[in-house]
């Protein structure tokens, strides 16, 4: 992996990510670890945020590869966690009330879904979701894994990058960028195993 380190800003535990930053996170072709000013415990708290159902990884081949690279990096000596959070269908966005009948039955059926795939993945590394050490939590992505990590003393947040197209900054680098900006604990950023590097010789 690549060891990389982020500034703090002006305000107290304010980082932000400098185009340097966002290059190596868009491009290196093995995993960063963008590392903070704080020393780490003897015995670390590591979490995989995991993210079953992404369109852009439909065999959760991510998911399976963030897995093995926390397992690595806890080494049997640190403790591993897993935390996945998911967003229900806002009572909100239903505009026409004919058309989602039973919006109860509808939250529990996406609920149902996440903790399927969830339990798909995990099975394969002998967890589940009733696991003591994996947390599913209903919450937007960005918010609930920094609060995660701040009341769970998390020391480092593994996290997956999934690169789409010229829009990648937004799609996906705002969820990545706000986790390294207001965590207090280092984030190790995984490609997926089909990344390929665009820097060429």
């Amino acid at each position: 992996m690549v060891l990389h380190a982020v500034q703090p800003h002006t305000r107290i535990g304010h980082y932000l990510f400098a185009p340097v930053d966002w290059q190596i996170a868009r491009k290196c072709p093995v995993p960063v670890l963008f590392v903070k000013d704080r020393s780490w415990p003897e015995r670390m708290r590591i979490v995989a945020c995991i993210d079953p159902l992404h369109e852009g990884d439909r065999r959760a081949e991510q998911d399976k590869n963030l897995l093995n690279k926390t397992l690595a990096l806890a080494d049997g000596n640190h403790e591993m966690r897993v935390l996945h959070c998911y967003n229900t269908l806002p009572h909100d966005a239903i505009f026409d009330e004919h058309m989602v009948t039973d919006y109860e039955a509808l939250q529990d059926k996406v609920e149902r879904s996440h903790f399927k795939e969830c339990n798909g993945i995990l099975e394969e590394f002998g967890l589940s979701t009733s696991s003591d050490v994996v947390d599913i939590i209903k919450g937007e992505s960005e918010l609930t894994i920094s609060n995660y990590a701040k009341h769970n003393n998390i020391d480092v947040v593994v996290m997956g990058a999934v690169a789409r197209s010229v829009f990648d900054r937004l799609l996906v680098g705002s969820t990545m960028e706000y986790v390294v900006d207001h965590v207090d604990c280092d984030v190790l950023i995984v490609k997926h195993p089909d990344f390929v590097c665009p820097v060429s010789e």
